[in-house]
């Protein structure tokens, strides 16, 4: 029954006091009835979710981590692409062409305006055999950028896996104190219905009764209250997992043990060089690092010769190749004269018959080969090997000062989560010595109130006692899990399961 239903009861009791309360009491138990039956069937189709299903879905469904898997796929792109690069460039082309223009016949020497075609085939290869050791440097450069982009990807995943965890113990909470709020409600309503008996028979006073209807409704005040945080809770791991608004889902967990030692197994020293080596952003910190390194050296290499070989094959064919076929001889012409008695002097005068070679022997007598080495020393660059030897010397730099700094940064996390670890205990401990002595003082009080020895007054302040102690409880309960859960998270790299 949640404080709805309860004010409502109260409520109606109050409104109805010509009623007889068996028809008011009939009426609620046939809502309450019906209402169990539309809430049972409602929640045959509420899926119940565990902390490593929730984990899953943000995996899945989180854009950090989206990004940070396509930032790795594209790193190992360009690894794969660097291996590639030390093997032979294979290139070949093919041309059409056509050539108009006035041009001179060879059989007649003559010009003639004509329209040729030509065709031009070749294949060609480079190969570098040697460039100052640039390409083993670039493969080993971004190997480590892989490595890298594959650790900021694990980086991303324990980031909201540890989001995940403490939004899922803060509606185990908020769970915990709504179920603590409605049981002290509960009990406020059967004493404020005794108190009520009471006054009709005349064993209590009407100061008594009005203090327990204000302590009933602070009690469904802050059933409310507590009712609204589990809604935040909830709302807030429905969002960082995205879960689907439309429907609804339930948390479903093993029962788990509070520890009972306010020591954490593991130093501290400990528990920073576990983490140092274990930590993904570190690791990630180093192998850019060591990045660093080689593009110093990629840069240096350009300094270096560059040797390559390199070979073509090629051959042509053109439409203005021609073969004669045969001739006829159409008259003579003079060709010049007798210098002695000035004779002049003919030649016959032929008309050619000529075809186009065919375009399978050209291509077989025009065709070529060529092989060959090319070494290339570079002697001035505008300074630019220079600048980039100098920007990558500053890149070592930074890398190595982010590496530190990632250092620096998982020492500080693990010593804050150790100091937070020990006062959560502390305080869980202390907590947990206050309730018992607040709930034994307020049976106390009720037996000294049984005996006419202690006043309602003194009832009423002892219960909040209690439950305020209690609802410290438990907030202090799930902040103690959550530090553990920490530290385990940095000793071993991943959450530990709720039920272990």
């Amino acid at each position: 029954m949640n404080s709805s239903i309860i004010i409502e009861v109260y409520r109606q009791s109050q409104k109805h006091t010509s009623t007889p309360l068996i028809f008011v009491t009939m009426r609620w138990i046939t809502i309450l009835f019906f209402g169990g039956i539309l809430t049972n069937l409602s929640a045959q189709n509420v899926e119940k979710i565990t902390l490593e299903k929730c984990i899953q879905l943000a995996f899945t469904k989180n854009f950090d981590v989206q990004l940070a898997a396509i930032s790795e796929s594209l790193a190992n792109i360009d690894y794969q692409q660097s291996k590639y690069n030390l093997s032979p460039e294979i290139s070949g082309s093919a041309g059409q062409y056509f050539q108009s223009g006035r041009s001179i016949d060879r059989f007649t020497n003559q010009y003639v305006q004509t329209t040729i075609g030509s065709n031009n085939f070749q294949v060609q290869a480079n190969w570098i055999i040697f460039a100052g050791g640039q390409l083993q440097y670039n493969i080993q450069k971004l190997r480590r950028d892989k490595q890298a982009s594959h650790l900021d990807l694990e980086q991303a995943k324990q980031n909201i896996a540890l989001s995940v965890a403490l939004a899922y113990l803060q509606c185990l909470q908020t769970n915990e104190q709504v179920q603590a709020a409605k049981s002290i409600a509960s009990n406020g309503k059967l004493e404020l219905d005794r108190l009520e008996k009471l006054l009709k028979a005349g064993a209590t006073n009407e100061g008594a009764l009005w203090s327990a209807k204000a302590q009933y409704l602070n009690q469904i005040s802050n059933l409310t209250q507590a009712e609204n945080a589990k809604k935040s809770a909830y709302l807030n791991l429905r969002n960082l997992i995205q879960y689907d608004l439309k429907s609804d889902f339930e948390l479903e967990v093993a029962a788990f043990d509070v520890p009972q030692k306010n020591k954490y197994p593991i130093d501290l020293n400990t528990l920073i060089d576990s983490a140092t080596l274990r930590r993904p952003e570190v690791a990630a910190a180093r192998a850019r690092y060591e990045s660093a390194i080689f593009s110093s050296k990629i840069a240096k290499g350009a300094l270096l010769p560059t040797l390559s070989l390199g070979g073509n094959l090629n051959t042509v064919y053109s439409g203005n190749a021609k073969t004669v076929t045969g001739y006829n001889i159409v008259g003579s012409q003079p060709i010049g004269y007798v210098k002695s008695n000035l004779e002049i002097v003919e030649a016959p005068k032929f008309e050619y018959t000529t075809q186009t070679i065919d375009f399978s022997k050209q291509i077989k007598d025009n065709f070529g080969q060529s092989f060959g080495a090319t070494l290339s020393v570079p002697i001035y660059g505008k300074l630019q090997t220079q600048t980039q030897m100098n920007k990558a010397n500053i890149g070592i730099i930074r890398s190595q000062i982010a590496l530190e700094k990632s250092y620096m940064s998982v020492r500080n996390d693990v010593s804050n989560a150790f100091i937070s670890f020990e006062n959560s205990a502390d305080k869980y401990f202390a907590l947990k010595e206050t309730y018992e002595a607040q709930r034994k003082n307020s049976e106390f009080v009720k037996i000294r109130f049984a005996n006419a020895q202690a006043s309602q007054f003194e009832i009423q302040t002892a219960e909040n006692a209690e439950n305020s102690a209690y609802q410290n409880l438990i907030s202090a309960k799930y902040e103690f899990v959550f530090r553990k859960l920490v530290l385990d998270y940095f000793y071993n790299n991943q959450l530990a399961s709720l039920s272990n």
